[in-house]
């Protein structure tokens, strides 16, 4: 073998040598990248693998580092999603906390309205009840409140039947609801059978003589005022929680509003009814003094004008010989007798229509036709003095007294009428029609009904009249007269 051959041989051992050992170098570096990897993969942590080795596996230990970079990234973000999760689980319960508490605001707000708008005790203690019925057991609901100082018991049951209950004064100072109002705490009994001596002294005892076995009882104040208490009771130990003691706090306020409210309606409409008396009484006696359109006037305006009218009849009566006869009479009696006659009078007005001006001593005058004009004035005139005339007869007949002889006189035709002066003010008529008027009651004879021309003219066909001629009058001249016969 020549020198070229061996050395030709001893370069193919080296390099199938240095083959060798590279396929085992690169063995070892994919052995020891997998180990890496896995224990990477596998592991609680992430961690870099690193390989010195210039090689294509440096390529691929670059490509895996990158990735892990981009995993941890992620599993970063992961974290803080997970974590804004929980948080957002937190807000979210406490928003359904807030739209539960906004819920009972609200239905707490809405039941309030028609508690509130209640005008009476027995009529909010029934709406309580609905409302305390739809959300708790109850056996019995007691209400207490003051009245004028005075405390008044009520319960309804749980079929909504009210009672009154009138309590001793040794039965108050045992009821829960007194405890509650004069320490002015509020009462939550679970169990009221084993736990009742936190507030009294004996087991409690409701108002229907039950033995509840939970309660809940809530003093009512209003801006400090004692307004009375509420208690709702139960015959099942624990039916009430702290749910349930809220909702009847909530509840109470809007209770103690109602009954305050209540309480002012009840003495506004006591009030209201006195003054109504006492206006029915004022109306009354303003009527006694004026005509009824004439008062309405003066409440409207606070004055009334005075009206002309174009054509209305006033009538006069008087005593005959009043003085002579009174002189024989005690005050009180001869009083007494003219009251008896003018109320007659007055009753004889009311059914024809007229109206009554004044008395003037034993003088009686009246209108018709005025203060609502009327076309039969004459006519309803006539027959009022024909009553006038009758009812003195008749009671002349009863009492035998001569006082009762009486004189009429009417004349027909225009006037003015009004209220005059500021105090004790009246309503009286003015004009020539009244002095003619006048005139014919002193021109008349006793038990005789005078009238001027004026009126003949407007009766003439309903009533028989006896023509006297023309007469002389007082300050008129001679003036035609007749008497009404019938």
């Amino acid at each position: 073998m020549n020198m070229i051959g061996i050395i030709g041989c001893a370069v193919f051992l080296i390099v199938a040598i240095v083959a060798i050992m590279l396929l085992m170098s690169k063995g070892r570096q994919i052995k020891e990248l997998k180990s890496k990897i896995e224990f990477a993969v596998e592991g609680d942590e992430l961690m870099k693998v690193e390989i010195d080795a210039e090689s294509d596996i440096e390529l691929v230990a670059d490509h895996f580092n990158t990735l892990v970079k981009k995993y941890q990234t992620l599993r970063e973000k992961s974290l803080h999603l997970e974590e804004d999760r929980f948080h957002n689980k937190d807000i979210d319960g406490k928003i359904r906390d807030m739209e539960a508490s906004l819920n009972q605001s609200t239905l707490l707000t809405d039941i309030g309205k028609q508690i509130t708008s209640c005008l009476n005790v027995e009529e909010i203690l029934h709406h309580a009840y609905r409302v305390i019925r739809s959300s708790m057991d109850i056996e019995e609901i007691e209400l207490m409140f003051l009245k004028n100082d005075i405390r008044i018991f009520k319960s309804i049951d749980k079929a909504g039947k009210t009672s009154d209950h009138d309590v001793s004064l040794d039965q108050q100072n045992l009821s829960l609801m007194n405890w509650s109002l004069e320490n002015k705490k509020e009462v939550f009994l679970p169990d009221a059978i084993n736990d009742f001596a936190q507030y009294v002294f004996k087991p409690i005892i409701s108002l229907t003589n039950k033995k509840p076995a939970a309660a809940i009882c809530i003093p009512l104040f209003l801006h400090k005022k004692e307004i009375g208490a509420i208690g709702v009771m139960s015959m099942q130990t624990n039916a009430y929680n702290n749910y349930h003691m809220d909702f009847i706090k909530g509840l109470a306020s809007y209770i103690a509003v109602a009954i305050d409210n209540s309480n002012v309606y009840m003495l506004l409409e006591s009030s209201k009814k006195e003054i109504e008396k006492e206006k029915e009484k004022s109306d009354n006696l303003l009527l006694n003094i004026l005509p009824e359109e004439v008062a309405e006037e003066l409440k409207q305006k606070g004055h009334s004008d005075a009206r002309s009218f174009e054509m209305v009849t006033v009538l006069f009566t008087d005593f005959v010989n009043f003085t002579g006869i009174s002189e024989n009479m005690s005050p009180e009696n001869l009083v007494k007798e003219i009251d008896t006659c003018f109320q007659g009078f007055d009753k004889i007005v009311e059914t024809y229509g007229l109206e009554k001006i004044k008395t003037i001593g034993d003088a009686y005058l009246a209108v018709s036709g005025l203060p609502i004009k009327k076309q039969d004035h004459a006519t309803n005139a006539i027959k009022a003095a024909l009553a006038m005339r009758a009812f003195m007869k008749e009671r002349e007949g009863l009492t035998g007294i001569k006082l009762h002889k009486i004189r009429i006189g009417l004349n027909s035709g225009p006037l003015v009428a009004g209220i005059v002066g500021l105090k004790k003010f009246a309503y009286d008529i003015w004009g020539d029609t009244v002095n003619t008027a006048a005139r014919m009651e002193q021109s008349s004879e006793t038990g005789k009904i005078n009238v001027s021309g004026n009126t003949y003219s407007l009766i003439k066909d309903q009533f028989k009249c006896e023509y006297r001629g023309k007469i002389n009058a007082k300050n008129k001249g001679e003036i035609d007269m007749y008497f009404v016969e019938a």
